[in-house]
């Protein structure tokens, strides 16, 4: 077995050496991580615990974990060494993703500089905001989000170039039988 050699990872530390915690059963001055407790919520929404099995077996183990890189340490650290101990099947791939950033700060509610999702969405439509994001992003990198350039880009791309495209192969002339 391949994981014989691997230490094991305590999932409980002094309250004071971490913020956030459940405390210990029978010792108040300990907390367990609510990593544990928060990860294990992706086995039971996959069906992990129920007497029937057909979601599990269908949804685990997943192929791609897609989150934050800052939580990348729990993920790719503290969950598998969990799923091991549990003798559950390790997630085939776990994919961390930048931020998108405004003034070159993660965008954040707490921050206040939090750009409305619904809001870019009803002024600029799901295709438009679509082409934008995947364009501008790569992944694992940050990206500066700004509705001025969402505007000049997608209007430089897809009404300048690719409309014009279309208009061109689309006229009528090009089109004719006869010539």
């Amino acid at each position: 077995n391949d994981n014989d050699d691997m230490m094991d990872l305590s999932v409980s530390r002094l309250k004071s050496r971490i913020q956030w915690s459940v405390t210990a059963p029978n010792d108040a001055e300990h907390g367990v991580y609510v990593w544990l407790d928060a990860l294990t919520n992706y086995l039971t929404s996959a069906g992990y615990g129920s007497s029937d099995t057909t979601r599990l077996e269908r949804c685990w183990p997943p192929k791609y974990q897609i989150i934050g890189k800052d939580i990348l340490r729990f993920h790719a650290v503290y969950w598998p060494a969990f799923l091991m101990g549990a003798d559950l099947a390790l997630p085939e791939r776990v994919v961390a993703h930048g931020y998108w950033t405004v003034d070159a700060r993660k965008m954040g509610k707490s921050l206040g500089n939090a750009v409305s999702a619904q809001g870019v969405l009803q002024r600029f439509g799901s295709d438009r905001v679509r082409y934008y994001m995947l364009r501008n992003s790569m992944l694992g990198e940050d990206r500066q989000f700004s509705t001025d350039e969402l505007v000049a880009q997608s209007n430089a791309d897809l009404a300048n170039t690719l409309g014009n495209l279309l208009s061109r192969v689309c006229t009528r002339r090009f089109m004719a039988k006869d010539e």
